[in-house]
This record gives structure tokens, sequence and C-alpha cells, in this order.
């Protein structure tokens, strides 16, 4: 759990820092969508080696999806918000 919680910081956290860097809102999007999957997969890679349940495993990798889908929404929120 709290590689989750690591991975949300990060994601959200990138884009509350860069999103009065960077002046095209796409490239920004684009950024924080990149992140968030090298991150969320970084996550996942390491709940291979902590979890050996294969159920476990997949419950780990559902969560971690709904999290990259949800902290996605949020970064694009608060881009979209911020540049307006």
């Amino acid at each position: 759990m709290g590689m989750l919680v690591l991975a949300l910081i990060i994601s959200i956290g990138f884009v509350l820092f860069k999103v009065k860097k960077i002046p095209k809102r796409s490239a920004l999007i684009l950024q924080s969508l990149g992140l968030g999957v090298i991150v969320f997969a970084a996550a996942s890679l390491v709940s291979l080696f902590i979890f050996t349940d294969a159920l476990n495993l997949v419950m780990v990798w559902i969560m971690y999806a709904l999290a990259y889908i949800v902290s996605s929404l949020i970064n694009v929120g608060i881009i979209v918000f911020k540049t307006r």
C-alpha cells in the first residue's frame, strides 16, 4: 500500500510542480501520463517480488491500474484548471 501512495504522490506532485513551467498544455499532459505509466509500472514490478500468490498479485495490479486512472484524471483536471 505504501508503494501505491508513493506513486500517487510522485505523479500528482510532478504536475503541481511543472504546471507553470511548461507553456503547452498538451506537452504537460503527455509528460504526466508518461510519468504515471513509468511510476505505476515500476510499482507493479516491485509487487512481483513482494507477492507470491497469483490472486494477490492480480488484485494489486488491478488496484494500481485504478489508481493510475484516478491519478491521470486528477492530473488532467489540475492541468486544465491551472492553465486557463
